[in-house]
């Protein structure tokens, strides 16, 4: 959900937080035997993963979250929020200074503002919007994948920074691709690689995910993410809260309109 900053900072911030984003790695050695990697189809290991981060039945009544953070990047740190409503909306927000921002997405449409580069929110191109349909999803896209029409396959295990991990190929209903690795000790997402349309040219954009912690909810949620360019660290989460649904119109920072 954070590679949002990367995509709609300010331009004149782009260059240093291009690869500033959130969505997992905790690194614990494991050498698996090719007989493991044969014993674990795509569905047990998503069960697995599920179950880790406090089970499907807690995971299905998530309806809203409210993620609170700052990034650290030269010695700055820039308050960023992202709030979802499950399938009607996303946004984050970001400031820095005097600078404010803010990227939002609905099933419809999209918007990105910063008071850097101007003074009314862009639309976004419809491109990038249908791409961020499943970032519309509060629970995450393994959860109930098969209803929400997704498909997951396992490609084997690799290692990430001296983790084994299970390698997840996840095609959305949206046609993106994901790939997840998950961890073959606690089964925690380490890692995932995503596509992403970033000024009209196509990236692989990594997350990498680490110190899980469990919430009031009884989910366990990663605390620290990073994708290369300095670590986001997540203060509070907040489980369905109430959120209107026109707090996802393009309105002005303070303004209220």
């Amino acid at each position: 959900m954070f590679d949002i900053i990367a995509q709609f900072a300010p331009k004149k911030q782009a260059k240093k937080m291009k690869h500033v984003v959130i969505l997992f790695v905790i690194a614990i050695s494991a050498i698996l035997s090719p007989k493991i990697a044969t014993a674990q189809t795509a569905d047990e290991i998503v069960q697995k993963h599920i179950n880790a981060i406090g089970g499907l039945e807690k995971w299905e009544k998530v309806n809203s979250v409210i993620i609170k953070g700052s990034v650290s990047q030269h010695g700055m740190e820039m308050p960023v929020k992202v709030t979802k409503l499950q399938g009607k909306g996303m946004k984050f927000e970001y400031s820095m200074g005097e600078m404010k921002g803010f990227a939002l997405f609905t099933d419809k449409d999209g918007w990105a503002y910063n008071s850097y580069s101007g003074k009314q929110p862009q639309e976004m191109p419809q491109e990038i919007v249908k791409q961020k349909l499943e970032h519309l999803d509060a629970q995450g896209v393994l959860i109930d994948y098969k209803k929400k029409g997704h498909s997951v396959s396992f490609d084997g295990i690799e290692n990430q920074q001296g983790t084994a991990c299970y390698r997840l190929i996840v095609k959305t209903a949206a046609g993106n691709v994901h790939i997840m690795y998950i961890d073959t000790v606690n089964y925690y997402c380490l890692k995932m690689v995503e596509k992403v349309i970033s000024n009209g040219e196509e990236n692989e954009q990594s997350t990498i995910y680490g110190n899980y912690q469990k919430i009031a909810e009884g989910i366990l949620f990663p605390m620290l993410m990073d994708v290369g360019s300095g670590p986001v660290v997540v203060s509070s989460v907040e489980i369905n809260k109430p959120i209107p649904e026109d707090f996802f119109l393009p309105n002005l920072p303070g303004s209220g309109k």
